[in-house]
C-alpha cells in the first residue's frame, strides 16, 4: 500500500510549531509534502538554507520530506533522502510558468538531483487529470528526460463522485475522450504520454464543506487503494482546516483547526 502523505505548508516562513512532525508520525504519515515558496501573487522562493532546514527537521523526525522547487539552487544543498518536485499546477497560467526559462530549470534541477541522488519529479504537477492538464505534459520531449525521472500529477474528483473519470469542464471541454471508462484509462493515457516511469500523486482531497465525514473516508480510502496499483508517493490535501475561512478550500484539513485528526485523516492514514 503506498505510504500515506500530507501536504504541509511553505519553507519560506520556516520553522512551524515542533508538534506537527510528532503529529504526523504519531498518526502514521509518512511523506509531507512542503513548498519551497510563499503564497501566490509573489511565489517568494525560500533560499537553499531554508529549504535544507525545513527538510532536514522532518527527516530528522522519520518523515519522507518532498519539496516543491522553481529552480536548481534551491536543491543546492537538500540531504540524501529528500524528494524533489518541479512546479506546482503549472498548467494554470497564473502560475506563472514560461516554456523558453522553466524548461531551462528544468533540465538543470534533473542534473543537481542526480549529482545529489536525488529523486525528482517532473512534469509541472498539473492540476489534474483533464485536457489542459494533459495538453501541458504533451509540451515535455519525454524522450529526452531520464526514465528514472518522475512525473507528479494532482487529481480531484468532479461531480461528488470519486469513482468516475475525471469531467473535463467548462473550457476543458465536458466529457473525457469517449474510449475512457474508468479512472485507469486515465492513468493508461498518463503513462502513453510520459512512459514508463515512476508516479506521484502531491494532491488531491475532499473537503468538509461538500463532502460528508462518512464520504470523506469512503473517498480516501478508495484513493490510497487505487493509487496504491500506480503511484509510490500519494498526499493528501491539506494537513490542516484554515479557521480563517469557511469555503471549501478551508476544510480539506486531515485534522481539524485545533490539530485534531479528521476521521478520514485517520482512514487515509490506515487506521480507519
Amino acid at each position: 500500500m503506498v505510504p500515506a502523505g500530507v501536504n504541509f505548508a511553505s519553507a519560506v516562513d520556516w520553522p512551524y510549531d515542533p508538534i506537527w512532525p510528532v503529529r504526523f508520525v504519531r498518526d502514521g504519515f509518512f511523506h509531507i509534502r512542503i513548498a519551497g515558496h510563499g503564497p501566490a501573487p509573489t511565489f517568494e522562493r525560500a533560499t537553499a538554507e531554508q529549504c535544507v532546514h525545513a527538510c532536514g527537521q522532518l527527516l530528522d523526525a522519520g518523515l519522507q520530506p518532498l519539496l516543491t522547487v522553481r529552480d536548481a539552487d534551491q536543491c543546492s544543498m537538500l540531504q540524501h533522502g529528500t524528494l524533489v518536485e518541479h512546479y506546482n499546477e503549472a498548467d494554470i497560467a497564473s502560475n506563472g510558468w514560461r516554456n523558453d526559462r522553466d524548461f531551462d530549470h528544468m533540465h538543470r534541477i534533473i542534473e543537481v538531483c542526480a549529482e545529489r541522488a536525488l529523486k525528482l519529479y517532473v512534469g509541472g504537477a498539473v492540476s489534474g487529470l483533464h485536457k489542459r492538464g494533459f495538453d501541458f505534459l504533451k509540451r515535455f520531449d519525454w524522450a529526452r528526460i531520464p526514465p528514472y525521472v518522475g512525473v507528479s500529477v494532482h487529481r480531484y474528483a468532479t461531480d461528488g463522485d470519486w469513482t468516475k473519470v475525471t469531467r473535463w469542464g467548462g473550457s476543458l471541454f465536458s466529457r473525457p475522450p469517449k474510449p475512457w471508462r474508468t479512472r485507469h484509462d486515465e492513468v493508461r493515457h498518463l503513462f502513453d504520454l510520459v512512459g514508463s516511469r515512476p508516479v506521484a500523486v502531491t494532491e488531491f482531497g475532499y473537503c468538509s464543506a461538500e463532502y460528508s465525514s462518512q464520504q470523506q473516508c469512503e473517498a480516501l480510502r478508495y484513493e490510497r487503494e487505487f493509487w496504491s496499483q500506480y503511484a509510490e508517493v500519494l498526499c493528501a490535501y491539506h494537513y490542516t482546516d484554515d479557521p480563517r475561512g469557511s469555503n471549501c478550500e478551508s476544510t480539506y484539513g486531515l485534522y481539524d483547526a485545533e490539530g485534531n485528526l479528521k476521521p478520514h485523516g485517520a482512514t487515509f492514514a490506515g487506521r480507519g
